[in-house]
């Protein structure tokens, strides 16, 4: 789940933190237990749709790391945030730094099978000239 920081039904902004909701069901209970945790990268930056992407021989529902870009409005520039799913709160385990920003609004998906050309035939890499192409900076 992702959400802004505005506590205001009239207020809405970029989306800023990625929280976990969590609902401990007991059989003799009427009242779960509800818990949540949140990664929250900082004021100037907002959070993409995060990935989840389970532990091979993962024992828990959220055994894991969820994957996630995070754009810095002060610098122009993004990093995947690298975050354990039962801990978001402590933050990133590693970050994968870009030097541009991101595209709001691409989304993703985790499959642990190999989804592209089949590694048994010849593959020939397609360049693209782009020289003359300045990258996107936020001014």
């Amino acid at each position: 789940m992702v959400g802004d920081r505005f506590n205001s039904p009239d207020t809405w902004g970029p989306v800023q933190v990625i929280c976990k909701v969590s609902v401990s069901e007991g059989i003799e209970s009427l009242s779960p237990k509800v818990s949540q945790d949140v990664y929250y990268p900082g004021r100037s930056c907002w959070v993409h749709e995060p990935v989840f992407v389970p532990r091979p021989n993962a024992k828990a529902e959220d055994d894991g790391w969820v994957l996630a870009m995070v754009n810095d409005s002060t610098t122009g520039q993004a990093f995947m945030a690298i975050l354990e799913a039962q801990d978001l709160a402590a933050g990133p385990i590693a970050k994968i730094h870009l030097k541009h920003h991101y595209p709001q609004a691409l989304h993703g998906s985790w499959s642990p099978d190999f989804i592209g050309p089949d590694p048994k035939q010849p593959y020939e890499p397609r360049l693209h000239d782009t020289r003359g192409v300045d990258p996107l900076v936020y001014a």
